[in-house]
Parts: structure tokens; C-alpha cells; sequence
């Protein structure tokens, strides 16, 4: 049996929007106002796992601190956790299409597994699934590679 890897944010579900909303407002709240990111530079972090993410965005503001770091990818998943999230155009279809071909199905996000099965659950996709590889799969999946967000002088 032939087997499809789909990715979720971004790809299944889009997620951006929300990066794009609570990222500097938990920043300002921490190291207060002014302190922040732009959109490309969430848009470029947007693949990473979360403590990934949220590591080059503190080091991005120069405010890397491993237990701010800590506290702040707890904050965020409980920001994903209580989010709504709308399927991408087409998924559905596609989904369905892979189904009838007889394909297996798998998701591999950067997220954790619990929170890609609760997020495939909440927009009505889990079923299409045999199953799913998150961040903390423990070795089962490679790593995005890390984006380097330095200038060229």
C-alpha cells in the first residue's frame, strides 16, 4: 500500500493567522511594548516544532532566556490548543480523492501528536487518517531544517 505524508499548518489546516496574532502580543507582554517580530519573519519560523519557533523568535528580539523560552512554548500551545482552525481550499477533496485510490494516510507536523489529533478532530479530518507523527514522536521523524534568519551585508 502507497502512502501519503501530508503536513498539517499550512498545508491542511491554515494555522498562520494565528502565529500572526499572538506571537507580539506575548512578546509585549513579557518585555513589553515595541518588542516584536514582522510577518515575514513569522512566515519564515511558521515550519518549525514550537520550541523551535518560539526559540529563534526570542533570539530574533535578543531576549533568549531557556525558562522564558520554556514558559513561553507552554503559553503557546495552550493558544493553539483553545484556537479554531478552518481547512485549507481543497482539502477536503483531496482527502477524499486519496481515499478513493486506496492510499494510507498519514499526518507529520511539528506539533504535538495529541494536539494534531485534537486539531484534525475539531475542523472533521481525523477519520481520513491511520495516523499521525508529532514533535515529540521520539526519534520517528526528521526535523525541519532550522532557517537562517541572519542578514547579508
Amino acid at each position: 500500500m502507497e502512502t501519503i505524508f501530508w503536513d498539517m499548518d499550512g498545508v491542511l489546516i491554515d494555522s498562520l493567522e494565528l502565529d500572526l496574532c499572538v506571537v507580539n502580543p506575548m512578546l509585549e507582554a513579557r518585555f513589553g511594548l515595541g518588542v516584536g517580530v514582522n510577518r515575514e519573519f513569522i512566515r519564515d519560523c511558521f515550519a518549525l516544532a514550537i520550541p523551535e519557533f518560539i526559540r529563534a523568535i526570542l533570539e530574533e528580539v535578543a531576549c533568549f532566556d531557556s525558562d522564558i523560552c520554556k514558559e513561553m512554548v507552554r503559553e503557546y500551545e495552550a493558544l493553539r490548543r483553545s484556537a479554531s482552525y478552518e481547512l485549507c481550499p481543497g482539502v477536503r477533496d483531496r482527502l477524499e480523492e486519496a481515499r478513493a485510490l486506496g492510499f494510507s494516510q498519514w499526518v507529520v507536523s511539528n506539533n504535538l501528536e495529541a494536539d494534531i489529533d485534537r486539531i484534525l478532530m475539531q475542523v472533521g479530518i481525523r477519520d481520513y487518517f491511520d495516523g499521525v507523527c508529532g514533535y515529540d514522536s521520539d526519534g520517528m521523524v526528521a526535523k525541519k531544517p532550522v532557517i537562517s534568519h541572519e542578514s547579508a551585508d
